[in-house]
């Protein structure tokens, strides 16, 4: 069994409660292709419209929500639609659309842009693609474009970031729905084979929060010193990812079978791990938050999960709502520090 060590839970009672936000929950649905023909992007990326200017589709940060029949969502009918839009300037190509919401965090880099390009990079359709919309954010960061190459040799076509505020309609735009369980272990299989020379790294990894967070309010122990050091007395290396190139970030997990760290976006490293049906994640969740984004990525790739959350709260009382989401801290005891890396060793 997988548990909460400190509250004698399991993580899969903790994260199948539902009881925090399920839309900012991934759905693990799996890829799937929708092809909108003579559609309109939207200048920020987050929103295809169909050929009258109706919205088709929008971006929420867990994949594209898919609004069934021209201007409908949920039986309502007219939504927004595009003025004029017969004046967009058209492109006779084929854009392949993977604007991510959150194109700053490493996990919807990891788990969600780079798995539906895997995903897409396999299938026939590819071929016929001439333009990829990735967000600028993303283009920005050296490790990713680094990455996006790598993934992207042969590519023939461009590759930009959204549009200045205009949008711009396509001859065909490709979207992907959110990654699911073989989606991910898919990406898994696939860097386990590409990066066998990057060489063996560490077995325990205790990640910290430093300055390259986004949020650097968000999550946090009260007693980071000590903490840190507790786990460095257990042969733990302590991490702070965010000081990493990617490559380097390859190297620290692919040897890993610990990891163990406040909730965050370098746990989507574990993706690089070479034997993940023997690794092992120990994630705090400090104050009210909880999300159970890496609990799902575990499932997936055959990982034990174990969670530790402040047991202060009430169950009720926790989600992944913007409040619960920053100036969390936690003040965890020694003794439980301990009791939890025992509970995974």
């Amino acid at each position: 069994m997988v548990h909460n060590m400190l509250l004698n839970e399991t993580s899969e009672q903790l994260f199948q409660a539902k009881i925090f936000n399920l839309d900012q929950h991934l759905p693990f649905s799996g890829c799937q292709l929708v092809v909108n023909k003579n559609a309109i992007l939207s200048h920020l990326g987050d929103l295809v419209y169909d050929a009258n200017g109706y919205l088709v589709e929008q971006e929420l940060g867990t994949g594209y929500k898919i609004y069934h029949g021209t201007g409908t969502r949920s039986g309502k009918k007219n939504l927004k639609k595009i003025e004029n839009s017969d004046s967009i300037p058209n492109i006779n190509e084929t854009a392949l659309n993977l604007n991510i919401m959150w194109s700053g965090s490493h996990y919807h880099f990891l788990v969600e842009l780079i798995s539906r390009l895997i995903f897409i990079s396999s299938h026939p359709i590819f071929q016929d693609v001439t333009n990829i919309i990735i967000n600028k954010a993303v283009l920005e960061n050296e490790s990713y474009v680094w990455l996006l190459r790598d993934l992207l040799k042969g590519f023939k076509g461009k590759i930009h970031c959204v549009f200045d505020k205009r949008f711009l309609r396509f001859e065909n735009i490709i979207s992907i729905t959110a990654p699911g369980p073989k989606d991910i272990a898919k990406s898994n299989n696939l860097f386990a084979k590409k990066f066998t020379n990057v060489g063996a790294g560490p077995k325990r990894l205790f990640l910290i929060r430093g300055e390259a967070v986004n949020n650097k309010d968000s999550r946090s122990f009260v007693n980071a010193r000590g903490v840190e050091s507790i786990f460095q007395k257990n042969n733990f290396m302590v991490v702070d990812p965010g000081r990493h190139d990617l490559l380097t970030q390859i190297f620290l997990f692919r040897n890993a079978e610990c990891v163990a760290g406040l909730h965050g976006g370098a746990f989507a490293n574990i993706l690089f791990t070479k034997n993940p049906q023997g690794l092992k994640i120990l994630e705090f969740f400090p104050g009210r938050y909880l999300h159970g984004c890496f609990f799902e990525v575990c499932q997936a790739l055959g990982s034990e999960h174990h969670s530790i959350r402040d047991a202060q709260y009430e169950m009720s009382a926790l989600g992944a709502s913007l409040d619960a989401f920053n100036n969390n801290k936690s003040d965890f005891s020694d003794s439980e520090i301990l009791r939890s890396i025992k509970g995974i060793l």
